[in-house]
């Protein structure tokens, strides 16, 4: 190790710096000013070193860019469930997950991009895997279901993420739906309705499916 890397890994430790102190100012940069800005350079800068002390808690932009992605990820899981049936497990994961990315939508193009399989996403996986093969589902059908289910999450944050059907329709219903009489009749018939948000409409249906097809290969 040089005597420059020496010099900068020890005012890493004087300004307490951790790995998890580097990827939360990571995505703070993200959220604020969006994926583009973020370089080692800045976030040297937000840390109040220079950009090569980043290097002895990440050893690349590569790394650290899968590293905020598995912070997100990280914190989604931690608000999920530990128990009861696979279908719950499944919402309790879908919804955590949808929350982070509303909270940080600036990271959806890097998930999108990247498969960040580093390994606690991998873990993560392994232990979504035993909770469905335990239920009966082959592991290839599985995994499949976990990368539907992220789909389904990172999907409806990019569409626009509403939270909230009242919402939508009450957008639609302030126009002249007159040339189009099945929205109009679908919207006056839903009005003063409680409806579920899009997500979970979505996931429900997806939910269904997976259930459909438990039943048919039991």
């Amino acid at each position: 190790m040089s005597g420059q890397e020496v010099e900068g890994a020890a005012r890493g430790r004087r300004v307490g710096l951790t790995r998890s102190r580097v990827l939360d100012a990571a995505l703070e940069i993200i959220d604020r000013d969006g994926l583009a800005a973020l370089s080692m350079r800045r976030l040297g800068a937000a840390l109040g070193v220079e950009a090569m002390t980043i290097y002895h808690y990440v050893p690349n932009k590569d790394a650290l860019l899968d590293g905020v992605l598995e912070e997100v990820f990280r914190q989604s899981y931690s608000r999920r469930l530990r128990s009861g049936s696979w279908q719950e497990q499944l919402r309790s994961y879908a919804h955590p997950l949808v929350d982070q990315l509303r909270e940080h939508p600036g990271i959806v193009p890097l998930m999108v991009q990247r498969p960040a399989l580093t390994s606690q996403t991998l873990g993560m996986m392994e232990q979504g895997l035993e909770v469905l093969h335990a239920a009966g589902f082959p592991l290839p059908r599985a995994l499949q279901m976990i990368h539907a289910l992220i789909g389904l999450a990172i999907g409806h944050v990019v569409a626009g993420g509403a939270d909230d059907s009242e919402d939508r329709l009450g957008h639609l219903a302030q126009e002249d739906l007159s040339t189009f009489p099945l929205v109009g009749r679908a919207v006056q018939d839903a009005g003063g309705s409680h409806l579920p948000e899009p997500f979970e409409t979505a996931l429900d249906a997806m939910i269904r499916g997976f259930e459909a097809d438990l039943s048919t290969s039991a």
